[in-house]
């Protein structure tokens, strides 16, 4: 094989690896997908069969021309700066593969390569773009050595016979090319783990088009959820304070109260803007002790909703955001939906129940906790069973323990509910007994409800794994999940805590319900 031929074999490689990371992120509508493959696969057929195809200079500057046309119909239609893009780089490639004469050209398809890698970065993850990403950087990393010295071969005088591909490249030059590829790509994949990816300007794919996340509205009808679980989008990431993995954080979301026999929702809709600190910090609720206190850094990808998650019963939150917002429940809100990732510190307590809270036997409600979260009208059936689990026990603790051990034990979890025309907790309790986390959770308010305590519905994410190399929880949207939330009556810890809380207990309204997971997954 001539040096030439193997240059451009090489080039044309480089070309698919770098097409394909795209395409395998679902970059790319079936058509241009099958457009920009076909265009690589038959311009490396012509140089495979060494039949080089020689078109009319008319045809591609009428090509080129039409091109330009779809590119500005394209970005006028779509508004996706990014996606327009990308099209018109289809074009650009296909050009250049059916032009590679010097090395500069080779070069130039070598950039539109790497820009087509950059940006499927942004939205990359799995092990297709991971293998991608590695055969397109050793492949651009042997391009780029090989170009070298096509140059150097070009300034050979004409009459000189052509020199073949492994005359030019020996065996040892290539194994020290594998060896350079390998030393590259080590520190690379490296950074990959450590440092999340930050898309920037152009390269953030999803800036302007948040991610959909289903069950963050007023309204959670019940089975709005299960589309959500099967989607591997990033949502955020969660780093402890000292960088070791600790207790795994539930990601709160959004409460809601009432429940209509089919949907939930939040009426407390009014919110209150929290005051901000000189340190960008928004103050919750009154300091609690320190040997109390965590940290988590949480950064967000953009999605479409202005909850800001937060965890355990947050005391502050500190961002580099305007204002911050707050209902009567206790969920926080930004002023606006994001449109970039932003990056947030919370300072909280654990809201699990202490051990004096457990001890209660009877809770006296206040009448706000009674009108709101002890609603009636609950299938009679539906009461039976609650107390026929709970009457044994003799706390408030036990009774909620008692029933969340029945839900997990005599239930299925499965995220294939058939479609039933009866009510959808009826047909959970007492004839499918089987369903996701929203099916558990609302079968456990109400079932808690029907027996006098009052409780609520939480919507958020479960911890998501835990990545050694970065020192990070990793949520993506199928760790979405529901869970209950149980008012008890004080806020544990020691007596001068206590007195301060009780003090300002107007402002830390969510600090006395306890998060209580229905644990069906």
């Amino acid at each position: 094989m001539s040096f030439d031929r193997g240059a451009r074999l090489l080039s044309h490689l480089t070309a698919l690896a770098c097409f394909s990371a795209l395409m395998i992120n679902n970059q790319f509508a079936w058509a241009w997908s099958a457009a920009g493959l076909g265009l690589i696969l038959a311009s490396l057929y012509f140089i495979a069969t060494d039949h080089p195809v020689k078109l009319s200079p008319f045809f591609w500057w009428g090509a080129s021309v039409l091109f330009c046309l779809i590119f500005l119909i394209d970005l006028w239609f779509s508004g996706a700066l990014l996606a327009a893009c990308m099209h018109f780089l289809i074009y650009l490639m296909a050009y250049r593969l059916f032009h590679l004469e010097k090395s500069k050209d080779h070069l130039q398809l070598y950039l539109i390569c790497f820009l087509q890698l950059l940006a499927a970065s942004g939205a990359g993850s799995g092990f297709g773009y991971a293998l991608s990403f590695v055969v397109s950087t050793a492949l651009l990393i042997w391009g780029l050595v090989v170009q070298h010295l096509k140059k150097q071969e070009e300034s050979r005088l004409p009459a000189m016979p052509a020199r073949s591909f492994r005359s030019v490249v020996p065996f040892p030059l290539m194994m020290s090319i594998h060896l350079l590829s390998i030393g590259a790509l080590l520190p690379t994949l490296l950074i990959f783990f450590l440092i999340p990816r930050v898309g920037i300007g152009l390269f953030q794919a999803k800036q302007a088009a948040p991610q959909k996340i289903s069950g963050f509205s007023e309204k959670v009808d019940l089975g709005s959820m299960g589309a959500v679980i099967r989607d591997l989008s990033l949502v955020m990431r969660v780093i402890p304070s000292g960088g070791e993995k600790d207790r795994p954080p539930y990601l709160r979301g959004m409460s809601f109260d009432a429940y209509d026999g089919k949907a939930w929702k939040n009426t407390f809709n009014r919110k209150a803007a929290l005051p901000k600190g000189f340190d960008r910090g928004f103050e919750i609720g009154p300091a609690p002790s320190p040997s109390d206190l965590f940290q988590k850094t949480i950064l967000l990808e953009p999605i479409d909703t202005t909850v800001l998650f937060t965890v355990g019963s947050p005391a502050a939150v500190r961002g580099n955001f305007p204002s911050l917002l707050r209902d009567q429940p206790g969920t926080l809100y930004l002023p606006a939906v994001p449109r970039q990732r932003i990056e947030y510190e919370i300072t909280a307590v654990h809201a699990l129940p202490s051990e004096r809270e457990q001890s209660a036997a009877r809770i006296d409600y206040p009448s706000d906790v009674r009108e709101y979260y002890l609603s009636g009208g609950i299938d009679p059936r539906i009461v039976a069973l609650a107390h026929e689990i709970a009457d044994p026990f003799p706390t408030v603790f036990e009774k909620v323990q008692a029933i969340e051990r029945h839900l997990r034990t005599e239930y299925t979890y499965t995220l294939e509910v058939a479609p039933s025309d009866r009510p959808p907790l009826e047909d959970f309790l007492f004839f499918q007994k089987k369903g996701y986390c929203e099916y558990y959770a609302s079968a456990m308010v109400m079932m808690l409800r029907s027996i006098g305590i009052a409780s609520r519905l939480v919507t958020g994410f479960l911890p998501g794994e835990w990545n050694e190399f970065g020192k990070y929880y990793l949520i993506r949207q199928s760790d979405a999940h529901a869970w209950v939330e149980v008012y008890f009556p004080g806020d544990g810890g020691s007596p001068s805590i206590r007195r301060r809380r009780s003090a300002k207990k107007s402002r830390a309204p969510g600090r006395r319900w306890r998060r209580m997971s229905i644990g069906c997954r």
